[in-house]
């Protein structure tokens, strides 16, 4: 919020800035002219050194604030890419569920660059041209009333004619651009046929085709673009003609002895009134542009807001611990992704110590229902529970403490492996040296590398490892948080068999730990090492096997 109070006190200051620049061009023309007729006794190296020293202070005041605007700018992107961050971190996966991670990360930038252009900008402009505009009628009011009367009345009318011309350019440049596309259109469905046609001998049809949309688009393109210069010509020559008009009012009351008009007064006016056109005419593009972002600026507002209740969530809900573990209980739950079910009506009892599989085809809902456990989706229906704790009243941090979760494609720190093992937390890595070893060699990950010891593999990079390497490493780093819950989500798909094997046998060893093991298949032979089985088909959750 500073920083956005800050960009509006300087477009206030860089209004005035721009008024000071004009007041004192007019000064400089008054003194000329006052030189000129003899009104005034100054020689021609006093207003020359006057005028030098004039322009060294405005240039330095202007440069200095412009430097100050450029930091302010600099603070209020990295506030606005602050929050957006927060969003993308915090926010519910709800609110993500329309967006892979490449979209959010488009989204990202894209608001960054499109708040400042459309919002920002446009905000400053409007801004400094409203002080500019009132600083100078001010100026012009109290150096003749009238002059400023007839002025405020030939802005008035200026702006009315302008705003039709400026309303006919934006229509004639979207003309040309919607020939450009049409071409451009024209161009793929001629390439895409050519080959098709070519075969059939039918290709100079296309060809034929094409060359008459470009001359036809050229045209276009051609009668838009002299329509706009006209326009532009005459908007100029409107603002050359009604400054030779005021040039001309002031010199009929100086030839008539109306008010206390000077020739001096009539040269600044007029610089006033040249300074005035390209503010006052602006305002209307400025202002379009300001209010065609408000669907925008809302949706950013929303995204920001839930990702600040999130982290707000997390941080009150990770001051006290949840009560030891007994079981996790679904009753009811379903869940839909947008008009499609994924699961109806689930019921399921999972308790400490005891081994779960859960087998289903890819899309039926093995990951969903890991996500509903850890809070990251919510049930459209029924209810989660942490022994008699309904989930809804558990926050996602102290819910997510308790587990340790290993995803389908686990992410990894751009560190070595023993700081992924950590959670990045090198320190602590070297503080527990000896649990760590133990970790890598129940996940594989001293296997990682022939030949090589587990002290070495720890100070390879993440980066470095393959798919089936990095999911070892993450089933070290869950088997180091030691949560009540460990989660699998087709942790031993993708490794060696022998691999495999090892990690499953080794997870089921655990007896205090809850396991819940997602997979599309399971062996036999591992069967029987599960206490409990369960098949997610037709959006239900089916035992096949009962402890």
């Amino acid at each position: 919020m500073k920083s956005i109070k800050s960009k509006v006190i300087l477009a206030v200051i860089f209004g005035c800035i721009q008024s000071i620049g004009t007041l004192g061009c007019a000064w400089l023309l008054t003194i000329v002219v006052q030189i000129v007729t003899g009104d005034m006794d100054i020689g021609f190296g006093k207003f020359c050194i006057l005028a030098f020293l004039y322009y060294i202070v405005y240039v330095i005041i202007y440069f200095v604030s412009k430097n100050q605007y450029y930091h302010v700018i600099q603070r209020v992107r990295v506030q606005l890419k602050e929050k957006l961050l927060v969003g993308l971190i915090w926010n519910s996966e709800e609110n993500h569920r329309d967006y892979t991670m490449g979209n959010v990360m488009a989204f990202f930038q894209n608001y960054v660059e499109l708040i400042e252009t459309a919002y920002w900008d446009p905000l400053f402009l409007l801004i400094k041209n409203i002080v500019v505009l009132v600083v100078s009628i001010g100026t012009v009011i109290v150096m003749q009333w009238q002059f400023a009367i007839g002025m405020i009345l030939s802005l008035g009318i200026y702006l009315y004619i302008t705003k039709g011309i400026q309303t006919k350019l934006t229509q004639l440049q979207n003309e040309s651009v919607a020939a450009q596309v049409e071409e451009n259109n024209q161009l793929v469905t001629m390439v895409q046929s050519y080959y098709t046609a070519k075969d059939y001998g039918e290709e100079a049809y296309f060809i034929e085709k094409y060359e008459k949309s470009v001359q036809e688009s050229s045209k276009k393109a051609c009668k838009c673009n002299i329509g706009y210069n006209f326009l532009q010509m005459i908007s100029s020559n409107i603002e050359t003609l009604f400054i030779l008009l005021i040039l001309l009012c002031g010199s009929w009351m100086l030839a008539n002895h109306v008010g206390l008009i000077t020739a001096g007064k009539i040269l600044g006016i007029t610089q006033f009134v040249a300074a005035m056109f390209e503010p006052a005419g602006s305002m209307g593009t400025l202002i379009s542009k300001i209010k065609s972002t408000e669907g925008v600026r809302e949706e950013l507002e929303e995204y920001i807001h839930g990702g600040e209740e999130g982290r707000g969530e997390w941080t009150e809900s990770t001051r006290d611990s949840l009560p030891k573990l007994e079981r996790i209980v679904l009753r009811d739950v379903s869940f839909s992704y947008g008009e499609t079910k994924i699961l109806d009506h689930v019921s399921m009892t999972c308790s400490v110590g005891k081994k779960y599989a859960i087998v289903g085809a890819s899309g039926e809902g093995k990951t969903t229902l890991l996500k509903l456990l850890l809070k990251q989706l919510s049930p459209d229906q029924g209810e989660i529970f942490w022994n008699q704790c309904p989930y809804s009243k558990i926050g996602k941090g102290r819910l997510l403490q308790k587990f340790s979760y290993v995803a389908q494609s686990p992410m990894m720190f751009r560190k070595s492996v023993g700081e992924n093992i950590v959670g990045g937390n090198q320190a602590q890595q070297k503080m527990e040296r000896e649990y760590i070893e133990n970790v890598a060699k129940r996940s594989g990950v001293d296997l990682i590398r022939q030949g090589m010891t587990v002290e070495k593999i720890q100070k390879l990079q993440a980066t470095e490892l393959s798919c089936g390497e990095k999911k070892r490493v993450a089933y070290a780093r869950a088997l180091y948080k030691q949560g009540d819950v460990l989660l699998l989500d087709e942790v031993t798909s993708g490794l060696d068999k022998t691999i495999a094997e090892q990690l499953e046998k080794d997870m089921l060893q655990t007896n205090e730990q809850m396991v819940i093991h997602v997979t599309h298949q399971l062996s036999t032979e591992m069967m029987a090492y599960y206490d409990e089985v369960f098949c997610i088909q037709n959006r239900q959750v089916i035992a096949i096997k009962n402890a």
